[in-house]
């Protein structure tokens, strides 16, 4: 196969910091381009690793090493869609090791769209909102589903598409690599043929110039690679700018004659951490990159579970602890949380009949602004940093503090609400799409905060800090459970897996 590749990218006109990174290696076939997100600089460091990572172990691992990693994916899926599908998650695991250790980089991610083509194959890894286009047979299409807040709204039915460039908040992504310490990551195989043409690019072009534009320039200029580039370049800072721009081109000038690969994919790969997760630490360790987490107490665990007498004792208190467990469960009585769904206060745990009095010491409560109108946002200018706008401490009004409580009850609310100008904004997405999700209920950092309902259009504010959010049924069954890093300020949207 001979590939034509080619890439430029800027700024824009409003950004001083271009966080979008790319890498374009003719050797392997492999094309990478990352939008990086997050304060002090942290976004630009993001892609910049998620690049250098992806193509190291893209590639110098083994057959074997990148096989132990994608145990989950079909054994005659081809070699490329283990190696990219494997560097794209080892990648992830680094980044998110590197921001829980550096302060600074806190909360940094990245999205990534990877390209990689073997004999007549093309293998596309994508996650986020970067977006991978081709131009077959004078028609264009993108071959990427944005993994953002805007889309999931859409697809839920709640915003039309020709309405949502009057949405506001269109940055906030729904999955980036360096967030959690797993990712799912969208994986496309298919045939290719001589003339095809890829586009790769952030979201800085597509905001800015419609696909059918986009089309429009790519067949006026398709001879000359480096003019359609630049075109689009160009066309993108006149009409917006406000974002970074990145665009890689990649034109298929022969294709190698192979056997039709009938077993095709156009899906969703999603990571398995109950298979893989050790296999990514050892990996990572084994090429001197963060994210392995054992150290001494790692290597005498290692020893002790090949002690037969370890395994007795250890078999021993498993049957212990089962028989306490199974104890418990025929003896409890039942326990209810009770929320207050006026005021959204909790109670804590209460057993038999369920007391109506919320204690004040043990209370939670979700503080909203019910004079901010839906809609009013407020822009940091960060990649996905948008959050609701609030009033101003003295134009709130807080009535049933007044009559209960007197003045210095007031006075002490103004000072919460100042607070509150250092919380993040978590968004709950896609369990719109799960049934009976009206009937979920909310743990945050152990304690119910009350319906999902409540929270999907506000999301929840939460102090900087580390917390955990899960998200159960009627019947206390877990439907999702995820650890975040919340800073000063930040917006950030979690999914339904």
């Amino acid at each position: 196969m001979k590939l034509e590749m080619i890439a430029v990218s800027d700024t824009g006109n409003q950004r001083k910091i271009n966080e979008d990174y790319y890498g374009l290696y003719e050797d392997e076939k492999l094309a990478l381009l990352c939008d990086g997100m997050g304060g002090h600089n942290a976004g630009f460091k993001a892609s910049e690793l998620a690049v250098s990572a992806i193509y190291h172990f893209y590639h110098n691992l083994e057959q074997h090493e990148y096989q132990d990693v994608t145990q989950d994916l079909r054994s005659d899926y081809p070699d490329i869609a283990h190696r990219l599908i494997c560097a794209i998650r080892l990648a992830n695991r680094h980044i998110y090791q590197t921001q829980i250790d550096d302060e600074n980089a806190r909360g940094m991610g990245t999205t990534i769209a990877s390209l990689a083509f073997q004999g007549n194959l093309a293998c596309l890894g994508h996650v986020g909102d970067s977006r991978i286009y081709r131009f077959r047979d004078g028609n264009l299409e993108c071959l990427t589903q944005d993994h953002s807040l805007l889309n999931e709204l859409i697809q839920d039915q709640e915003i039309r598409a020709e309405d949502a460039y009057k949405f506001k908040n269109k940055n906030v992504i729904t999955r980036a690599l360096g967030l959690n310490d797993t990712v799912k990551i969208d994986l496309f195989i298919d045939e290719v043929r001589q003339g095809d043409l890829f586009l790769l690019c952030s979201d800085g072009l597509v905001s800015a110039v419609a696909d059918a534009e986009i089309g429009t320039i790519i067949s006026e200029n398709i001879d000359d690679l480096d003019y359609m580039a630049n075109a689009l370049l160009n066309q993108s800072l006149i009409r917006d700018g406000s974002d970074n721009i990145t665009i890689i081109l990649i034109r298929v000038a022969a294709v190698d004659s192979l056997p039709r690969f009938e077993n095709y994919l156009a899906g969703t790969v999603i990571c398995d951490d109950t298979m893989t997760k050790r296999n990514i630490e050892m990996l990572l360790k084994d090429h001197g990159y963060k994210g392995f987490h054992g150290n001494v107490l790692h290597e005498v665990y290692e020893k002790l579970v090949k002690n037969p007498i370890f395994k007795y004792i250890l078999f021993v208190a498993i049957a212990m602890l089962f028989v306490l467990l199974l104890r418990g469960i025929f003896t409890q009585t039942q326990s209810i949380p009770y929320v207050n769904e006026v005021s959204g206060e909790v109670s804590g745990e209460v057993s038999g009949e369920v007391s109506n009095e919320v204690s004040e010491e043990d209370s939670v409560s979700i503080l909203t602004d019910p004079e901010v109108t839906h809609g009013s946002y407020l822009d940091f200018g960060d990649n996905m940093v948008m959050i609701p706008q609030r009033d101003s401490v003295e134009n709130q009004t807080f009535p049933e503090v007044t009559e209960k409580k007197g003045q210095n009850a007031l006075k002490e609310h103004k000072l919460r609400v100042k607070l509150q100008a250092n919380q993040g904004i978590v968004y709950l997405v896609g369990f719109r799409k799960l049934r009976r999700y009206e009937t979920f209920v909310v743990i945050l950092d152990d304690r119910n905060i009350g319906k999902l309902t409540r929270f999907i259009e506000t999301g929840i504010k939460l102090n900087p800090g580390r917390h955990q959010i899960t998200v159960r049924d009627p019947r206390g069954n877990i439907v999702h459970s995820q650890t975040i890093w919340i800073s000063a300020g930040d917006i950030k949207a979690i999914e339904a897996r």
